[in-house]
């Protein structure tokens, strides 16, 4: 039941910050396993974008925080290949707010 109800709260702050691009579908992250699916549907676009993180990896350095991604894997072949092209393995920077909200979730 806390799960849901966490990733409903996810998926409603989400979707504030996907105002004007699109709204979350559906967001699931097993912090076990490693790994995040989501659904998003952007404007313009007919059809639902899936998103299949198989490997991440949270990294705390300098009082900062960031996400490494490992493979990822999208319902979009030109985007599968950008993503491992320019993505994969990179790390990014979350916000502190982002930051904290994954740490509570996890």
């Amino acid at each position: 039941m806390f799960k849901k109800v966490k990733n409903y709260m996810l998926i409603k702050a989400l979707n504030y910050k996907l105002k004007g691009l699109g709204r979350m579908l559906d967001f699931k992250i097993d912090p076990e396993t490693k790994t995040i699916d989501v659904s998003v549907l952007l404007i313009g676009e007919p059809e639902k974008l899936d998103i299949s993180v198989k490997s991440y990896e949270m990294i705390e350095r300098d009082g900062k925080s960031f996400i490494k991604i490992g493979e990822i894997e999208t319902s979009k072949t030109w985007l599968n290949i950008v993503l491992d092209e320019f993505a994969k393995g990179d790390e990014v920077e979350l916000s502190s707010k982002t930051a904290n909200l994954l740490k509570l979730i996890m």
